[in-house]
This record gives structure tokens, sequence and C-alpha cells, in this order.
């Protein structure tokens, strides 16, 4: 009934007029669509209950779309019309509200509704919008964009309020036009996220709907908008910065709609589409607060940051940034978890993203598109790989949920289906069930398990019911290992094997006990350090006065540096995060000790059964083969390796680590049947082979893999004490009967194992395939294959090459890659280049351990010419700049003496200054000529006149001789002044009005004392400041209208200031 007059209301416009009928309406609508179990009044975003959409009828939704929204836009801007409309929508599902903004944008914003429009339409007054709300936008959008030109970082406070006020009745119109400028400009983001503290609710709630349709979800024609550069490598400028724009905004407003832009995400990737990862990566590292689990790329990481990752949670975000912690809004990740596990959305998307993972690799481009670059592909594949392990380390974290890893548990399908069902390799599948895995095997080390077994609802060692279908011995589990290999698999690995192996973690294999330590110290200093600012006293005047030199060189005032010294809530802050990192640091130091040494305690004690036996060597083991060595199978390392090793090495620097230091347990525990040998060359086989099909992110895991397996190897290699203490006369030690015969090694290494010097050709052979195969990558002019072996070469350069044939043939092979003519390829040459000196500072380090002696002294006494050349070089060049710099000096002091040109004090005196101004005058200068003019003053001698240095003088007309030009000068004639030209062709300076001009300069002077105030008119008397001489005058300069012959008015000054100007006559008073 209401719906249509409601409607006519807003096309008229009259609805403006009634605000009080706009409220009452709002109410009535809150009151009916309000859950009865509702009860909350709060304007907060997240802290309501909405509606079933079901439940909500047609002639509702009409009157919304049509009346309730639209007419916001009609009414002046303020805050109390929104509030109301928002307390009636905030009970509606986000698809509804999404509906409603999206028809009150319908067709258009501002004038883009008119430009659609056919004159036809316009003649027959059908315009889809009606014309109030068309001008209402239109003024907005005006009064924000002059809003928009003027905002900074200074006027933050005022401008945002002022934004915000415009935005209240056109939220859309606002909100589009700012994601505009930040698709341009993305050093608007934070700025825009601060001017959005002013904006009502209704208004954050718009603001995300706009965001999501900029990213392409309002099935506009935004979303055909390209993603990607022309390359297909980077993202678009628009992308990127609404990526961040996305991070930042979620974070400082977290109760703000997520669901949509999540909805819209795993649509995206279900379509196999992975351009918008990068928003999902913004949202987890900004929002949620899991920036230090991100890494640029794994050829970034360095030493510290990997033993790091070694370690505890708080140890990994305390070394991800060298220290420097990001503030986190523990309200925003919580809101971005409760999302993500709602309707098991987050699992959805690991899902998804495990399948684009390997969808990247062999899916085929369309027929209108152009063949991607191998390089693009492995840039996704390795995208999708980030982000699929920050989002499962985001969503198995429960130190801010303590039951994030129930709902996890509640969410995720088994193991089994997730290899059949949804097609996941084994390796990832692994990875996604291993929290809840590890979490069953050490329940008890939580102390989840003391807990209820006091409380009675748990017997001892039973496993809550969320875990039952992850525990290793559950049939769920056991069953599904059969599918995840191959059948030939496990004739040569045992399940225990391979349940070990994918079970645990680089966290229940090492402890980085000394990175523990660092850190621990390094936080108690800051302790300190804050400390004796708060206490104050001597012990923190040096560190006062440091922050008040840093304040004060920031161009502070006193107030600001008064405050830099003053121990604030800041610094309380600060002390208590630190005080609360040190002593959860050391209880997670004690709890991974305490875990690494349970794991080594299990893994001793089922290690007779980690190692297949097969039947032939069973049935050998019968007639003569000796008991000792019935477990030495040759096809376990190459099974090993294929399904075990090399898949899961791939993976992230993480699993990488573990790889490497779980082979070295298994052999220091000395496992009967781990062939270490055997296995290390296959590994050797498979990372060569390796190099050829790598992404750059795999390029990095494998080198570190690589580098920490190979430190092993030199030693025993080069150490003979510590070939003899890990490897000699161990299982790892020994040889399968066709890898002695492949190498020619005699039987002896069967039973008691492989001799020092049949390791050593071993290793050589090893070295010969690794440095092969890097040149033949650097060789290659594929850029994938030259970028591969680059990164694991740059990782490995401290212990490979060791060997100076191998070492001088990859420096001759970078030589053509460090030319400057290589510039298609400019991220190679500068890898290149760098590589290059880290090897050739490892080579002079003495990393090249076989080098010979006389060569290794003959490259230095090169090297050491080489650095005499360069430095009587540079001494040459020092003499050279030394000589013309002389050579400058003794041009310049010539020009001195022929032009005249002098120091300031050092400048001779002019000689037609007036010498009463100075002691002792200069010498005067000869003649110009025999014939020179002659005046006589009115005391003394009779003077020559000469003329200016540089050449004639005269200042008169051609032909005037210097006597009339002197005599013009002087004023000689009627008044004693010749009049002269002001420059607009009257004659000034002569007559009466020059006698006026000196008698008003006279009664403008102070009077002396004893002076008398009034001096007769016309009066000759004369007064001098330099003494009673007053009988001779210097000459006016010419054109001066004020001049005169005044011996008064010459002595004020006019000698000293044309010795200034470095020229004659009396000077302008």
């Amino acid at each position: 009934v209401l719906k249509d007059p409601l409607s006519s209301l807003v096309k008229s416009g009259m609805i403006c007029r009634s605000q009080s009928l706009y409220v009452k309406m709002c109410r009535l609508y809150k009151t009916r669509l309000t859950p009865p179990s509702s009860s909350n009044t709060s304007n907060d975003i997240e802290s309501s209950e909405e509606m079933d959409p079901s439940s909500i009828d047609d002639d509702t939704l009409t009157v919304l779309s049509t009346f309730l929204v639209p007419s916001l836009s009609l009414f002046p801007s303020d805050t109390t019309l929104p509030a109301e409309l928002w307390a009636v929508l905030q009970n509606l599902h986000y698809t509804i509200r999404y509906k409603l903004y999206s028809s009150w944008r319908h067709p258009g914003l501002e004038k883009a509704t008119l430009r659609a429009l056919s004159p036809a339409a316009v003649r027959s007054g059908a315009v889809p919008k009606p014309l109030g709300i068309i001008e209402s936008e239109i003024d907005t959008g005006i009064a924000a964009r002059y809003v928009l030109k003027r905002i900074s970082k200074e006027n933050i406070a005022d401008k945002g309020r002022q934004l915000a006020k415009t935005s209240h009745n056109n939220p859309l119109v606002v909100f589009t036009d700012i994601l505009g400028k930040i698709e341009s400009y993305d050093n608007l983001i934070l700025m825009m996220v601060d001017t959005f503290e002013f904006v009502t609710p209704l208004g954050l709630d718009v603001m995300g709907y706009c965001l999501l349709v900029s990213l392409g979800g309002g099935g506009e024609a935004v979303g055909q908008r390209s993603r990607t550069k022309m390359g297909g490598l980077d993202t678009e400028q628009w992308l990127a910065s609404l990526e961040t724009f996305t991070g930042a905004f979620y974070k400082k407003f977290p109760s703000v709609e997520l669901r949509g832009i999540l909805v819209y995400l795993t649509r995206r990737f279900a379509a196999g589409q992975a351009s918008e990862l990068g928003v999902l990566r913004s949202l987890i590292k900004t929002a949620g607060g899991y920036g230090f689990v991100d890494y640029d790329s794994t050829a970034s990481l360095s030493d510290l940051q990997l033993d790091g990752r070694c370690g505890s949670r708080l140890l990994k975000r305390e070394t991800s940034s060298f220290g420097v912690v990001d503030d986190i809004n523990r309200r925003a990740s919580q809101r971005l978890r409760s999302v993500l596990q709602g309707d098991d959305l987050g699992v959805i998307i690991l899902i998804l993203l495990s399948q684009l993972r390997s969808k990247a690799l062999y899916s085929k481009p369309s027929s209108n598109t152009v063949k991607e670059h191998v390089k693009v592909i492995g840039s996704t594949y390795d995208d999708c790989e980030a982000v699929l392990c920050l989002l499962l380390e985001y969503l198995s974290d429960t130190s801010m949920d303590s039951k994030a890893k129930e709902k996890f548990a509640n969410s995720l399908p088994s193991l089994g289906h997730l290899h059949q069902k949804y097609g996941i390799d084994a390796a990832v599948a692994w990875m996604l069930c291993r929290p809840l895995v590890r979490k069953s095997m050490f329940y008890m080390d939580d102390g989840k398990l003391l807990a209820a077994s006091k409380s009675g609802s748990l017997s001892p060692g039973e496993p809550p019911a969320y875990l039952k279908p992850f525990t290793t011995s559950s049939p769920e589990m056991t069953t599904s290992y059969q599918s995840l290999l191959p059948s030939a698999a496990w004739e040569n690995i045992t399940p225990t094997m391979f349940e070990t192996f994918y079970s645990l973690a680089i966290y229940d294999m090492v402890c980085p006990e000394e990175r523990y330590n660092i850190d621990i110290d390094r936080l108690k200093k800051e302790c300190e350090r804050l400390t004796q600012l708060q206490t104050g006293g001597a012990a923190a005047r040096g560190q006062m006065s440091v922050l008040a030199a840093a304040a004060a060189a920031a161009g502070g005032n006193y107030e600001q540096v008064r405050r830099a010294t003053a121990f604030t809530k800041t610094h309380a802050a600060e002390l208590d995060r630190l005080k609360r990192n040190v002593d959860q640091l050391s209880k997670d130091f004690q709890r991974q000790k305490k875990r690494c040494g349970l794991v080594l305690e299990k893994l001793k004690g089922k290690k007779e059964s980690l190692i297949v036996e097969s039947e032939k060597l069973k049935e050998e083991a019968d007639g003569t083969t000796p008991s000792n060595n019935i477990k030495n199978n040759s096809k376990f390392a190459p099974a090993f390796t294929t399904f075990c090793i090399y898949p899961r090495c791939l993976l992230s620097p993480e699993d990488s680590l573990y790889c490497a230091h779980f082979v070295k347990l298994l052999h220091k525990i000395r496992v009967p049947g781990f062939l270490t040998i055997e296995l290390i060359d296959n590994i050797v086989n498979a990372v060569t082979g390796s190099f050829y099909c790598m992404t750059e992110d795999e390029a990095g895991n494998c080198s570190i893999f690589l580098n920490e397996l190979w430190k092993c190897v030199n030693a025993w290699r080069y150490d003979n004490d510590t070939f003899a203490s890990e490897l000699k006369d161990t299982p790892g030690s020994q040889l399968s009967k066709a890898f002695a015969e492949e190498h020619g090694i005699e039987t002896h290494s069967l039973t008691s194992g492989i001799t020092h010097d049949d390791y050593k050709a071993i290793y050589s052979q090893w070295h010969h395939k690794i440095g092969s195969a890097a040149i033949g990558c650097l060789q290659s002019s594929e850029y994938m294959h030259t970028r591969a072996a680059l990164i694991v070469l740059s990782r490995i350069v401290q212990v490979f090459p060791t060997q100076p044939k191998a070492g001088d043939r990859i420096l001759k092979t970078l030589v053509p890659l460090q030319g400057d003519d290589n510039n298609a390829r400019p991220d190679i040459r500068a890898t290149a280049q760098g590589y290059s000196s880290q090897l050739t500072k490892a080579r002079d380090e003495g990393m090249w351990k076989e080098e010979n002696i006389a060569v290794t002294k003959a490259r230095q006494e090169r090297e050491k010419m080489k650095a005499e050349e360069r430095k009587k070089k540079l001494a040459k060049q020092h003499e050279d700049l030394k000589k013309e710099s002389e050579m400058i000096s003794r041009q310049l002091n010539d020009n001195n003496g022929r032009d005249g040109w002098r120091p300031r004090d050092d400048r001779p005196r002019q000689p037609w200054a007036d010498q009463r101004m100075h002691s002792r005058g200069p010498p005067p200068p000869p003649p110009l000529s025999a014939v020179a003019p002659k005046f006589t003053p009115k005391s003394g001698d009779p003077r020559e006149l000469h003329g200016r240095p540089g050449g004639d003088s005269s200042r008169g007309r051609p032909g005037m001789d210097r006597g009339e030009v002197w005599e013009r000068d002087r004023g000689v004639g009627g008044s004693g002044i010749r009049p002269s030209n002001d420059g607009r062709g009257r004659q000034v300076g002569g007559g009466e009005s020059s006698s006026r001009g000196i008698e008003r300069r006279k009664r403008s002077r102070s009077p002396e004392p004893g002076e008398d105030t009034e001096p007769l008119r016309g009066s000759t008397q004369k007064r001098s400041r330099g003494g009673e001489r007053g009988d001779w005058a210097a000459p006016h300069r010419r054109g001066d209208p004020s001049g005169s012959s005044d011996p008064q008015q010459s002595s004020r000054g006019g000698a000293r200031r044309s010795d200034r100007r470095g020229g004659g006559g009396s000077s302008r008073y």
C-alpha cells in the first residue's frame, strides 16, 4: 500500500521537506526487521544479529530500495538520518544490503545517468533516477573533489571532517571518487584510512561495497579491467593500490563487512583466476597481523630469519623483521579469523589454492590469449604456495583463539578425502593436515589432557574427538596411506617411515638455542634501557641526551624536546611487551628443547622398523649374506628421495630445513639400512636435474636444503676427524651391492662401509655433477634456467664450489652475464655481479680447499700487483689533480695583477674618493697625460684630474673636454647645481627646487645640542661631521635630483659608500 506513494515522494523530491516522516518510517521498519531474539541497540556493524534473507517479503524490499535508501540523497548532509537508516539496514544480510546499494547506484553516479539517456528518453521524462538525486550527487561530487584537492598530512584532521561531512548523504559518490584517486596515487592510502574515522557506520558499510565493486565484484564493466601489466608478471597499479588499501582499511575498521570480499575471492579462485591473490595476502598480513610469516622470496631470507623459523611463533615474529615488530590490531585479527572459520570459508580457500597451484602449471591458455611466459607461470605458482602457507599458519594459530585448531579440524576433510576427492597431491595434503596430526601426537605436552583428566571427562592418553580422524593410529589415517603412493613405492618404504617423515615439523627436529639466547639478551637490554629512562637520574642521562639531540635535529621546539626525553605511555607499553616476550621466549625455549628430546627418543625407539627388508635380501640372508647387512636395499634411497624428500623440500623454507635435518638425524642415530651415501647421491641427481624445471621460490627452497646438507658433506670430505667420528663404521657409510658395482668400489663397503679415499672419489663426482648442471643453466638462453642456477649458487657459495677447476669455470661463465650488453635482463646481470663478488671473496678466504698452494700464491701475487697498479694509478690521478689546482691558482693570481681583482679588504681605494675619510689614503696614480686639466679648490694646491681605471671615464658627450665634464659635475654656473633629467624628460635638481630640497633635508635632521632648532632660511652656515673643514666639496653624482655641493652632505659617508661601489662621487643622501 505504501510503496507507490512513498516512491512518488522520492521522484518529486518533496520528501526533503518532511524529515520527521523519514525518521518515523525508518523506526517503523527497524521494528519490523529486528529479529525477535535480538535486543541489540548498538551501531556496531558486527554486533547485530542478522535476519534470514528468505524471511523478508518483496514489499519490504521494494520500500527499502525505492524510498528509504535513495531518499537519503535528498536531505542535507547530516549524521542523524544515516544513523536512523543504518539502524534499519544493520539487521539485514550483507547480500541484501549490497543489492540495495547497487539499486541506489544504478544506472550511474552524478552525470553518468544523464549521459546514458537517449534523447527520446529525456523528452519523455523516463529518467531511471530522480533528477533531485542526480542534482544532489553532482553537488556532493563537486564538494568532495574540492576537499580532496586540498587534503594533506598536515590538515588531515580538518579536511578529513569536511570530507566525511560531504559523504553523509551520498556516500557512494564520495567513496567511488576516493577509490579512483587511490588507484592512481597510492600515497593517499594512509591519509584516506585516517579520514574514515569521521565517517558514519552506514558510510563504512557502503565503503566495503564500493571496494568490492572497484575490485570487480560489482558485475559491471569495471570487472573487465586488466589486472596484470603487458608482460603478465606484475600487477597493475590500480589493483596493487587496492590490495594495500584493503589490508589497511580492514585493520583500522575490523567491524566492516568482510564476507563480501572473501566470497568474491573464493569465486575467483574457483574459476582458476589467481590475480587477486594479493588481496587475500594483504588481508592476512596487515589486518590479521601475520606479516612475519610472509616473505618476498625464499632467496631473500637471511640465516637469521631461517633460524627464527625453526623456533616458536614468537621467535619467528621477533626475527622476521630483525627486531622490528609491527603493531597488531588484535580485534581485526580475531574478526578476520572468525569470518574465515564461519561457513568453512577458510578451508574452502585452502583447498582451492591447493588446486589452483597445480592448475597453474598445466592449464592451457584460451584461444584468444597469448601464451604465457614461463616466468609468469612460475610466479603464479609461487604466489599460490606462499598464500597457502600463510593462510594455513593463520587458521591453525591458537595464540589468539584457543579453539582455533578445533574449528579447523571440524572444517577440514580427512587426509584420504583431500587426496582422492579434491585431487590434492600427497605432500600438500599432508601439509594441510600436519597441524592437527602434530596436535594429536603431542597432546600431552600441551597440557590439555592433564586438565581434562583432572575433571574426569577424558581418560589419560585419549585425544579429544575432533583430533581422532587425524591420529596416526586411527583407521582413517592408516587406510588412506595406500592411496597416497603407488603400490610399487610401498615395497621400499614402510608406513612407519612415511608417517614419521610427514607428521613432524622443523620445530620438532632442531632447537635454535643460540638464536633464542641472542634474542632474549637483546630484549633484556631493551628492557634495561627503558627501565633506566623510567627511573631517570645519572644512568639515563646519556640516553636522554641522545633523545634530546634527535628531537632537536628534527626541528623540535623546547616542549617537543622535553617530551622526547620523558617516559611516556608508549614507553610503558613497550616495556610491558618486552618483559612479556622475554618470559615467553624463555618458556618457548624450554618447551621446544623438551619436544626435540622427546622426538629423538621416539625415533631411537622405532629405528629398527623404519627401513624395509626386501624379499630378495631376506632370501639371501638365509644363505651367505651377513645378518648385519640384511637391510641394505638399493631401492630405498631412490624411493625415499622421490616420494618424501623431493616433494616436501620444495614446499617452503621450513620444509627444506626439515628435510635436511631429518636426513642428518636418521644418520646420527644410526638407523639400520639408512644408506646415507646412496641417499645423498640420489639427492644430487634430483637437484641437478631440477635446475631446469624449478620456479624461483622452489630454487630458493632447494638451495636452503642443499646448503644445510652440504655442510656435513664438506666436513666429511675435508676433515679426517669428522669423517672418522660421524661417518666411518656407521650404517650410513655402507653401500648396496648395485651401487658399489656401479661406482667401482670394493665389497668391503657392503659390510664395514666406505673408506675416506672412496668417499673422496664419490664427492668429486657429486661436485662435478652440480658444477656442470649449474654452468649449463648459466649458459642457457632460457631466463628461468639462469635465474634458478644463480639463486642456488648464491645460497651455497660458502660450501660450493670447493674445487678450483669448477670455480674457475663458473667465474668464466659469469662474465657474459655481467656485461652491459645484457640490458634485456637487468635482474640477471645484478644477481650475477653479486654472486661473482661473493664467489671471489669465498675463494680469497680459502673456501676452495683443493686449490694448489703454488696456484694460490701466484694468484695472490697477481692480485697484489694489480692492487699496486691501482694504487699507483690513484696516486698519479691525485698528483694530476694537484698540479691542475696549482695551475688554476697561478692563473687566478696573474689575473689579479692584470685585471685589478682583489679581495674586498685588499681592494685599492679609488683616487677620486674623499681622502678625509681615511687616515692614510692611497698614493696618487700618475696623470693620464701631460696636458691633463687642473682645477684649483678653495684651499690647497692645484690637483690633476684622473679618470677611472680601465679606459676613458668621461661621462660627457662625444667631443666634450674633461674640464667641461668636471665643471658640469661640480655644477658651475647658476645656482651651483646643474639641472639633470629625471628619466621622464623633466629637468630637476636646480634653482629653487634644489634649495628647497636641501632645506627639507636640513629640517629633517635631528638638531645637535646647543644648535638653534629654527635656522634662518637661506642661511649659508655649513656644518661638517668630520671637523670644521668645510672648504672643499666633492662633486655630486650626475643625475641625482637631491645632489648638492653641500660638504655636510658629502661628509656623511659619501666617500665610504662610493668606495664600496668602486666609483667616485658623493652619496645619495
